[in-house]
């Protein structure tokens, strides 16, 4: 769940949900998205064809953001 910066509000609620064993892992295949300010809408997202890559670390680091527009 995310709630606004006061702590008190709810703005969106995460479900993790269609769990297999992909890539040696249990991992999620689907998340659905309960928009709390929009009228409870639901956005649902389908994950397939997962791959493996090496990500550089630099992307890690908070210098990087800046980058990313």
């Amino acid at each position: 769940e995310f709630y606004a910066s006061n702590g008190k509000r709810k703005i969106k609620t995460l479900h993790f949900e269609g769990y297999q064993q992909v890539l040696g892992r249990l991992r999620p295949m689907a998340v659905r998205v309960v928009d709390h300010l929009d009228g409870d809408k639901v956005t649902r997202m389908k994950y397939s064809n997962m791959r493996a890559e090496e990500t550089p670390a630099a992307w890690y680091q908070p210098s990087f953001l800046s980058k990313l527009k």
